[in-house]
């Protein structure tokens, strides 16, 4: 029987995660038949991931590959290989609700939409919160994150799918982005669409090297769609707003050695990250790697303004 709908998941070296994943897709509520193709990105080792498929009850496809070539290109693997007409994106690090796939289709099944689902951050796993932690909370339509969308398969056919020129996040919304402009869809969002997302611990180092290159595809999304500088930059040209009150701390910073009072430009930072509050040892201890963090990311933007010929801070 021809499934109702077609879930598409890229994965790489989270077998874990993807364990926990499977599990919460067989607990769908949805009466219809659907099927699950995860698309593994060239893991280390697929042993696990091979058995958690074959043990499952769902109808579910494993395509390997032996190389990693980045989410884009696992995901069109994924969604190319659909036997549905719909196709619903969810990552290797979420757990959709029981009734996650039968809002979001009867959502996308009414036509002419792209579905935005609701995400927040595992409650289960709030003991993993902390200042070098991350996780994903989704709101609203605007950037269409693959933890949690719903297309049809023929609008993906139209706009050729992901870009696999972004290897470094924001494909996702430069896809969705693209079915809007060309294909005229509506984006919308469906709360009852909900799936929660792991909250990945870490150390100052490790937030500090994911914030220097996650963002560096970016500024491409804001070169291909410019008005995404009204709904995504603060002021047009920041990726966020901390980034002006960092980049006057960092002047202030270099020039300290000759200019002492310099340092007053790390007030706007201080202020923005809120220390103003009554702190605990534990905040105040936060603060040097809080800074580094947010250098990072500044710093993962501007190589990729230079990479991709458009400004963003």
């Amino acid at each position: 029987m021809k499934p109702a709908v077609s879930v598409v998941c890229a994965t790489y070296q989270r077998p874990e995660s993807l364990e926990r994943l499977v599990a919460a897709l067989a607990k769908q509520d949805i009466d219809e038949p659907f099927e699950v193709i995860i698309s593994d990105d060239g893991s280390a080792d697929i042993t696990r991931t091979r058995e958690l498929v074959a043990a499952s009850p769902l109808d579910v496809r494993l395509l390997e590959h032996p190389a990693n070539r980045g989410p884009a290109a696992a995901r069109n693997d994924g969604w190319r290989a659909a036997a549905s007409e719909w196709i619903a994106f969810t990552d290797d690090d979420c757990q959709p609700a029981p009734g996650w796939l039968r809002a979001g289709l009867a959502r996308v099944r009414a036509g002419g939409v792209i579905v935005v689902g609701k995400v927040d951050p595992d409650p289960a796993q709030k003991h993993r919160e902390g200042p070098w932690s991350r996780s994903l909370t989704v709101r609203d339509a605007r950037f269409m994150q693959t933890a949690n969308v719903f297309y049809a398969k023929a609008d993906l056919e139209n706009v050729g799918g992901f870009d696999e020129v972004f290897r470094h996040g924001g494909e996702d919304t430069d896809l969705g982005l693209r079915v809007v402009e060309q294909l005229g869809r509506e984006r919308v969002f469906e709360p009852a669409a909900y799936a929660v997302h792991d909250v990945h611990p870490g150390t100052v180092r490790q937030l500090a090297r994911s914030n220097a290159t996650r963002w560096t595809d970016l500024p491409l999304i804001l070169r291909r769609h410019p008005q995404m500088r009204e709904v995504a930059a603060h002021h047009k040209v920041f990726w966020k707003r901390t980034h002006p009150a960092t980049l006057l701390a960092v002047a202030g910073i270099a020039a300290a050695p000759a200019q002492p009072l310099a340092l007053f430009l790390l007030t706007p930072w201080l202020a923005d990250r809120r220390w103003r509050r009554p702190l605990s040892v534990s905040r105040l201890r936060a603060v040097p790697g809080t800074f580094v963090t947010d250098v990072a990311e500044v710093v993962g933007c501007v190589r990729g303004s230079i990479r991709h010929r458009s400004f963003l801070l």
